[in-house]
């Protein structure tokens, strides 16, 4: 059986993973993370859970950096398509997240993948993305 702390850090994952998939704010999380506690009372899982927005970004952002080699070391050979959604949040920086969609022949399917969170004080999100897209394919060696 697992340890109690791995089970802790499995659920804010598995939190952090529902969280970008189905597109809910990150400030959300700080609003379930109360409810988890009160809905699994007794659960010492539940008790340790803290996974707020802070964290959610934290996990987010190890998880990209950990698939998305991958994910660019096969879109660089195949055909994809790209969708940019960007967030004015009234502040200083717009923030992008651009989706990766293809067709991956490992698995046999359509994947439609975050490539990064990104944060800027550009106004333009074409600028943006292509800025963003430059530096990762210069990263595997394209220019």
């Amino acid at each position: 059986m697992q340890q109690k702390g791995n089970l802790v850090v499995r659920a804010e994952t598995l939190m952090t993973h529902f969280v970008i998939k189905h597109n809910v704010e990150f400030s959300a999380a700080d609003h379930l993370t109360h409810l988890v506690k009160v809905m699994f009372l007794g659960s010492s899982i539940a008790s340790k859970f803290a996974s707020r927005r802070t964290k959610i970004a934290a996990i987010a952002k190890t998880q990209d950096q950990e698939t998305e080699g991958g994910i660019l070391e096969k879109i660089r050979k195949i055909p994809f398509s790209i969708l940019s959604d960007g967030s004015f949040d009234h502040g200083v920086e717009e923030q992008l997240d651009p989706i990766v969609r293809f067709f991956d022949t490992d698995v046999d399917r359509v994947i439609s993948e975050l490539l990064e969170i990104a944060t800027t004080k550009e106004r333009s999100s074409g600028k943006i993305f292509w800025t963003m897209f430059l530096r990762k394919t210069t990263f595997l060696g394209e220019t």
